[in-house]
């Protein structure tokens, strides 16, 4: 009995799924309306200050990075291993944003690629055939808004100003 007992405690046990270790977040990363991305690890922080037009890191070691408000996408805390972080350079992504007269679609597939533009209720308001890694399309008569591009099985977000 005390043998079943114990078998039984060790295959509840092996099959009971072991939880990941908690990750506490280490990093601020900063990606620009341009595609590309810059990290920081939080430890190397000493403040983090705004102005009218800029964000400035101020780090440990007395140097201080800025970066232009208008440039910035997207500003998120999480976790860096350590490593070397390899961003995805064939992901798909949308710039100047917000646009007023051009945006830009860097890294299209070399085939022939539909673009879809769709305004957020739904009405289709550019539709294109592209063929470039690179490919530049006119907004200028689109009213001022946020828009949504449809490319393959990848959605993408811009703002028209």
């Amino acid at each position: 009995m005390k043998n079943k007992l114990l078998l039984s405690g060790l295959l509840l046990l092996l099959m009971c799924p072991i939880p990941r270790q908690m990750r506490a977040q280490n990093s601020l990363f900063i990606r620009l309306n341009n595609g590309t991305q810059s990290s920081v690890a939080l430890s190397s922080l000493n403040k983090i200050t705004f102005s009218t037009e800029e964000m400035f890191l101020k780090q440990n070691d007395t140097t201080t990075k800025s970066f232009t408000i208008g440039d910035i996408n997207k500003i998120t805390f999480g976790f860096s291993s350590g490593l070397t972080d390899i961003l995805d350079e064939s992901s798909i992504s949308v710039y100047p944003n917000p646009a007023s007269d051009l945006i830009r679609l860097k890294n299209l597939p070399t085939e022939e690629t539909k673009i879809t533009v769709y305004r957020l209720d739904g009405e289709i308001v550019i539709q294109n055939i592209l063929n470039s890694s690179s490919q530049t399309i006119n907004i200028n008569g689109l009213t001022n808004g946020l828009y949504l591009i449809r490319t393959g099985n990848k959605t993408l977000k811009f703002t028209k100003q």
